[in-house]
């Protein structure tokens, strides 16, 4: 729903976006974003209090914090990195000025690194993908940023 609502936002302010095709690059922020939650606790003595603890069927969700795929750095993304230099040593890879998303990053060479790559190690489009599948903060093409030990 918040990829949705994101998407018809950005629709406003641009008629021209086009809502018919996936937003990886967005749609891979929005899931990466810290999960937020709003605790209200009910009184001690309420009966529906113990009814949601212990009988809740839903296991607890892991709270992902950020990690930035353009240095490798926690707890912000790409388009507001500030440092030079990846957790690994190496020149943080340019932001590409004219991509759908304003994390979207660019290799040496100039294409764009695939986000869900980078996330997940999987690409819905395998070979015929046209963005770049290695890792953006250490360079290897033998994993992906999500996973780099380098940054960690």
């Amino acid at each position: 729903m918040e990829y949705d609502i994101q998407q018809r936002e950005v629709a406003a302010l641009n008629p021209s976006h086009n809502l018919s095709s996936l937003d990886l690059a967005a749609l891979t922020i929005i899931t990466t974003q810290p999960v937020v939650h709003t605790y209200n606790p009910l009184p001690s003595s309420s009966p529906k209090q113990a009814l949601v603890s212990e009988n809740s069927s839903y296991p607890p969700r892991k709270h992902q914090r950020a990690h930035c795929f353009r240095c490798g750095g926690p707890d912000h993304f790409p388009a507001e990195c500030k440092v030079d230099v990846t957790t690994s040593g190496k020149p943080t890879a340019n932001l590409a000025p004219n991509a759908k998303s304003k994390h979207a990053m660019l290799t040496p060479n100039g294409k764009q690194f695939c986000f869900a790559w980078a996330r997940n190690s999987f690409c819905n489009f395998g070979s015929t993908c046209t963005n770049f599948h290695s890792c953006s903060i250490c360079g290897e093409l033998s994993h992906r940023a999500g996973g780099c030990k380098v940054s960690a």
